[in-house]
């Protein structure tokens, strides 16, 4: 059973161990989309996985929609129900408004640290000037989009909530998120960050407003009877199946199932967009049907932490991702072997996960009912003091690079690009034939994400 509002609508923990613990089922799903975003993006950094490398880096990738769509979702069943509560409204939406704006501060600091990352691999040719740099980043110029869609994303959470509190006007958030996908189908520059990568809000809303409706529809789900529950569980699978095969049945020379939808990612087609809630809602009702024999087991413990302080672990894995990337093109001759390198990979995002909470267990200056300002004080001096550590990383790496670009490699030549459609030769714009194009390398903070 999922998650069960009390009677003043506040969430409670199904387990039924500690009413007052949050929901480990969101961070459990948040940390496996996390995981799957190290795996495709070091398959995109040319970490030779073998035969392994297209079952990575495609045939399960779930992490961009999962990653987006686990975010709303979060909010739906955290924040509705307190926002239906009397005064809590007043408390709610302004602390969405600050959490929108602390994710954009994190998204400047990481931003300004990737720029390091980026001459250590040898993908900038010299070191930019500092002032232009801030002020480009300032203006989103520089860096990727993900952040900045869910700074835009969480900060108007509170309208789509506003609609949600009256149950009739449910459908109406679902149809406007719809219709504004249709349009921005047509309009892929619309609302485009200036950066200009793959994350247009007009399209990757739909997943975040799915979310949010799903983490709004927890209590009427938990009331269904388990055979409901296997029904739908039955058919998300069977729908991720077949979206599945329609998508890559080339792959594999079969003649059907025909799917009449365009499968890409950048920009977010109706064929991806359908293949990545199937794959999502599949692996929530069947984890949520065996969640009692799952709740204790080591694995889940494992991966909890990492959907936990899953801001700090997106920021932190593009500095593995990018830093492990280069000691496979320094070691091509390992072939097969340089799969390992996954494992220091994850155990790098874990650790970081794990160092939060250690830190965050013991911190000295806990907020209470009446002094809540040395809790929030803390939070937001990380980000001066993040941004000057990236300052000082930048000039210290700047003094000690040699700055050349770096060429591409035999182990990059198998990394697996972003998907347009089932044939590669076929332009999903237009239709017409025409020669595959080679596939970029991209730094790790423009990758194909999520998480998500």
């Amino acid at each position: 059973m999922l998650t069960r509002p009390r009677p003043d609508g506040s969430a409670v923990d199904p387990s039924g161990k500690n009413a007052d613990s949050r929901d480990t089922r969101l961070d459990f799903w948040r940390g496996l989309c996390l995981i799957d975003m190290v795996l495709v993006h070091l398959v995109y950094e040319g970490v030779n996985f073998g035969p392994l490398q297209r079952t990575l880096g495609e045939y399960t990738r779930f992490a961009a929609g999962g990653f987006v769509f686990v975010a709303g979702m979060g909010i739906g069943a955290i924040f509705l129900p307190r926002a239906l509560r009397p005064s809590g409204r007043r408390r709610i939406y302004p602390s969405l408004w600050r959490r929108a704006l602390y994710i954009l501060c994190v998204h400047y600091a990481a931003t300004l640290s990737f720029v390091s990352l980026d001459l250590i691999r040898g993908m900038r040719p010299e070191v930019p000037h500092l002032l232009p740099l801030i002020w480009n980043i300032l203006l989103l110029r520089e860096g990727g989009d993900l952040l900045p869609l869910y700074v835009i994303l969480v900060a108007a959470t509170p309208a789509a909530l506003e609609m949600l509190r009256y149950r009739r006007l449910g459908w109406l958030l679902a149809a406007a998120s719809v219709s504004i996908f249709v349009w921005g189908s047509h309009s892929a520059a619309a609302l485009r960050f200036p950066m200009g990568q793959g994350f247009p809000v007009v399209l990757w809303q739909l997943m975040f407003t799915g979310g949010l409706l799903m983490g709004a529809a927890l209590p009427k789900y938990s009331s269904l009877a388990s055979r409901t529950k296997w029904s739908v569980g039955a058919m998300s699978v069977v729908a991720a199946l077949v979206l599945w095969a329609g998508d890559y049945r080339g792959d594999f020379g079969w003649a059907y199932p025909r799917v009449p939808l365009v499968f890409c990612k950048t920009p977010l087609s109706v064929g991806e967009a359908l293949r990545y809630f199937s794959l999502i809602f599949s692996l929530i009702f069947c984890t949520d049907l065996a969640w009692n024999r799952l709740r204790d087991t080591a694995a889940v413990k494992w991966v909890t932490p990492i959907g936990r302080r899953s801001l700090a672990c997106y920021v932190a894995h593009a500095w593995i991702v990018g830093l492990v990337g280069m000691l496979a093109r320094a070691t091509t001759v390992a072939g097969w072997w340089q799969m390992l390198l996954a494992v220091p990979a994850v155990v790098g995002i874990w650790f970081v996960a794990i160092a939060l909470d250690w830190i965050g267990r013991r911190s000295t200056a806990p907020a209470t009912a009446t002094a809540p300002l040395p809790a929030v004080v803390s939070r937001w001096w990380s980000i001066p003091i993040a941004g000057g550590a990236a300052v000082a990383l930048l000039m210290a790496v700047g003094a000690a690079t040699t700055f050349r670009a770096v060429p591409p490699t035999a182990s990059q030549a198998i990394a697996i690009p972003d998907r347009t459609d089932d044939d590669p030769d076929v332009d999903p714009a237009t239709g017409n034939d025409g020669p595959a194009v080679a596939p970029a390398f991209d730094p790790p903070e423009t990758a194909d994400i999520i998480p998500a």
